[in-house]
């Protein structure tokens, strides 16, 4: 079965973080869609009505990038905002799988159409309309649930290889500095 991206999930653009000072809100921006690597804004709470914090089955998909950066939503940002170059996609539970969405908007299938729909010159970027559209591939619940855990899985696995190769190279900084100091 097939189904439109905003048939089976609610879509809203992320706001931009005030320019005034102050504020204990969080924002998430592109950059942080990778675990380990955040430095996430703080600021006034966003003002507009659409916007909405970060919940735990959240999906993020940056509406620039090629590949367009896509995340699950974990423990660090969950109740932060997003920012205007980001796309939250909450799953409706009883209809599909966040971490199937997750998997399937990482698709060859979908990246091409989603590159197919980025529009503009400057800045090229998706549009809310060509990610409402979007069709989605829809196997029976069971199986997506099967494909978002193995998806979230690898994730796992990528983080934790990411956090061995960034504690190597402090291991060879720290050595390769000793060794300079002795000479």
């Amino acid at each position: 079965m097939q189904a439109r991206l905003a048939d089976i999930a609610e879509l809203t653009m992320g706001s931009a973080p005030s320019s005034r000072a102050g504020g204990d809100a969080r924002f998430v921006q592109i950059k942080d869609l990778r675990p380990g690597r955040r430095s996430l804004v703080a600021g006034l709470p966003p003002a507009v009505d659409r916007a909405s914090p970060i919940q735990r089955g959240d999906v993020l998909l940056a509406a620039r990038g090629d590949p367009a950066p896509v995340a699950m939503a974990d423990e660090e940002i969950w109740g932060a905002f997003p920012t205007a170059d980001i796309y939250l996609i909450r799953a409706r539970r009883q209809m599909a799988d966040a971490g199937y969405v997750l998997a399937f908007l990482r698709s060859p299938r979908a990246q091409s159409a989603l590159r197919e729909a980025t529009g503009g010159t400057l800045l090229p970027r998706i549009s809310k309309k060509a990610l409402d559209e979007l069709e989605i591939e829809l196997p029976p619940l069971e199986r997506q649930r099967q494909i978002g855990a193995l998806a979230l899985l690898f994730d796992q696995r990528a983080a934790l290889l990411e956090r061995r190769l960034d504690a190597e190279r402090r291991w060879r900084d720290q050595l390769l500095n000793q060794l300079i100091q002795a000479s």
